[in-house]
């Protein structure tokens, strides 16, 4: 019975230093640290940092025109009603299209179809100098009658610092075929614009500004 029981601890204790062994092989296999010191892989690898690509640009939005939002309120259009078109490095491209109609006892009769194009490149000049130009084309056909226009856009945006934005702007009309109707033009707000604004950021989500610009309307 102790001859059994002596074998019995002798093969146990055979069986903890082979097991021992066997993880001291298992931890020398992971080990990241390389025995030799001298090694080039001796030095511990940098952590990897994921690159992000921040947008550089100081521009105000913008309609869907490619022109600096008006704050002005003629009978037809409110600026900035429905459009915000904030630009990223490179080209812009905008399309759209629309179906509208008038009701009333002077109403312009019958139902209108537009459509407009607008390209713009944007790019930073430095880090606190960005630019933008561009061009539109609106086309409408309304009631038998086709209306088109184009103009060329250009602004230049300047961070003053971590608040306050400044900048340059100006719309050239280039074409378009006459006469079209004055509620027409305030609607598209065709015409020559230029001038110039300054914006408070209170904070990255909420700002103010203001601008002063004059104006020039061709085809009244």
């Amino acid at each position: 019975m102790r001859k059994h029981i002596l074998t019995f601890i002798l093969a146990l204790a055979a069986s903890l230093a082979a097991a021992q062994e066997d993880n001291r092989l298992t931890v020398a296999e992971y080990d990241d640290t390389p025995a030799n010191p001298s090694s080039p892989l001796a030095a511990p690898m940098p952590p990897m940092e994921l690159s992000t690509t921040l947008d550089s640009l100081h521009l105000p939005d913008l309609d869907d025109r490619g022109r600096v939002l008006s704050a002005a309120f003629y009978p037809y259009y409110f600026g900035g009603t429905w459009s915000n078109w904030r630009l990223h490095e490179g080209l812009n491209l905008s399309l759209g299209a629309s179906v509208f109609s008038q009701f009333g006892k002077h109403a312009y009769g019958g139902v209108g179809f537009a459509q407009n194009l607008s390209a713009q490149y944007a790019t930073a000049l430095s880090p606190r100098l960005s630019i933008a130009v561009g061009g539109y084309l609106n086309n409408m056909y309304w009631a038998s009658s086709a209306y088109r226009d184009a103009g060329l856009t250009a602004v230049l945006g300047y961070k003053l610092d971590d608040h306050w934005e400044g900048y340059v702007y100006g719309q050239k009309s280039i074409m378009t075929n006459v006469p079209i109707p004055l509620y027409l033009q305030d609607l598209n707000e065709m015409g020559d614009r230029i001038g110039a604004a300054v914006r408070y950021n209170i904070t990255p989500n909420f700002s103010v500004q203001m601008s002063v610009e004059s104006r020039n309307h061709p085809y009244r």
